[in-house]
């Protein structure tokens, strides 16, 4: 728990760079832990700065599998699509369009086009 004291102002931050709806800090808190564990028993290093970005990347990564497993679970299930009615497939192929639907790609298209920002301001 020392050592992790030591990091929490990390976890802290990127937490709230990398935001995550429905992930409460003291569940990120629980996961970062987990994650420091993780990384104290592969980590080969000697160096305690390549220990850090080792750390820091490995929280990242945790971060990004929580969202994209949040992301799998609003895709619709392949056993649905083909129970698609005459009105649902319309719908989708240029038939009626609901602002809400609208919003909903924009925001997507908003939180992926920052994903890619982050990641490229990384490497």
């Amino acid at each position: 728990m020392a050592l992790f004291d030591c990091y929490s102002s990390l976890v802290k931050r990127l937490w709230q760079k990398f935001y995550i709806a429905d992930l409460e800090f003291e569940d990120w808190d629980q996961e970062a832990q987990l994650v420091l564990l993780k990384v104290i028993y592969s980590y080969s290093g000697k160096d305690i700065h390549q220990f850090s970005g080792f750390y820091k990347q490995s929280l990242v990564n945790r971060l990004l599998d929580l969202y994209r497993a949040r992301q799998a679970d609003k895709r619709i299930p392949v056993e649905q699509l083909d129970s698609l009615g005459e009105n649902d497939s319309e719908t989708i192929l240029g038939g009626k369009i609901l602002l809400e639907d609208i919003v909903y790609c924009h925001k997507s298209i908003e939180r992926s086009s920052e994903l890619v920002r982050l990641l490229n301001g990384m490497f």
